[in-house]
């Protein structure tokens, strides 16, 4: 179900989600005026519409986010591994991205900044990925009883998960926003989905083999989320922009 209202004088969208076993409504922004909404499965419109206006005020003053994908290209560096590089532009009749010597290259033709966007979201992920395979194999080294020698890996940008793990295919899906934030994010989050392929739940065992090669990973936890929070959080970052 989606479905707009006023709040305030703001024309406001609501994108709802119906959960089988959940007793409450929940708003959670997405957009700048845009929200997600999860109800059980008996929540009628207009009762979200009445819990909408009941908190207006706390919702209207929720902050804007923005995704790591629309953070490219916002300025002139992008950040990798929690550093500014700069990103220089060349008119060119071909769109690519090159990186050497702490330099982000774009060669576009400047027609469409959503292809350049693509473009260096292309580059990036070929970058972490060859960081993300050196720290396997350094792992791999320091800890052969526990890790996979042969495992598959990818990478995109997700919407609610720093990562995951199909332990009967052994292949891990990692989150491309991790290349923007300290590299000891990446090496977290991978311990975590590793130890999947010896634990696939969250047991008593999981955790002990997790403390194993990650023994900070509760501090580590919640560093993650406040500094995702931050990053996609648009006031934050971008005090100029407008809500």
């Amino acid at each position: 179900m989606k479905f707009s209202m006023d709040l305030e004088g703001k024309l406001v969208r609501f994108d709802v989600t119906k959960r089988k076993r959940q007793k409450r409504i929940y708003i959670k922004p997405y957009k700048r005026h845009h929200y997600r909404v999860s109800a059980p499965p008996y929540a009628s419109k207009r009762a979200i519409e009445a819990m909408a206006y009941k908190f207006k005020d706390e919702i209207l003053s929720f902050p804007a986010l923005i995704s790591p994908f629309e953070r490219l290209l916002r300025g002139d560096t992008v950040k990798i591994f929690d550093e500014e590089i700069p990103v220089v532009t060349h008119q060119a009749q071909r769109r690519k991205v090159e990186l050497s010597d702490k330099v982000l290259h774009l060669f576009t033709p400047q027609d469409d900044v959503r292809l350049d966007k693509k473009a260096v979201q292309r580059r990036l992920k070929h970058y972490y990925l060859q960081e993300v395979r050196n720290l396997h194999h350094a792992m791999r080294q320091a800890y052969p009883h526990l890790i996979e020698e042969s495992v598959e890996f990818s990478c995109r940008y997700m919407k609610s998960k720093y990562g995951s793990a199909q332990p009967t295919t052994k292949k891990i899906t990692l989150n491309l926003a991790l290349v923007h934030y300290p590299f000891l994010y990446t090496r977290y989050i991978y311990a975590h989905e590793m130890m999947h392929f010896l634990h696939p739940n969250h047991s008593r065992a999981f955790y002990d083999a997790l403390s194993v090669i990650c023994p900070d990973h509760e501090r580590l936890r919640k560093a993650l989320d406040s500094h995702h929070k931050a990053y996609t959080t648009l006031e934050v970052r971008d005090k100029n922009d407008a809500v």
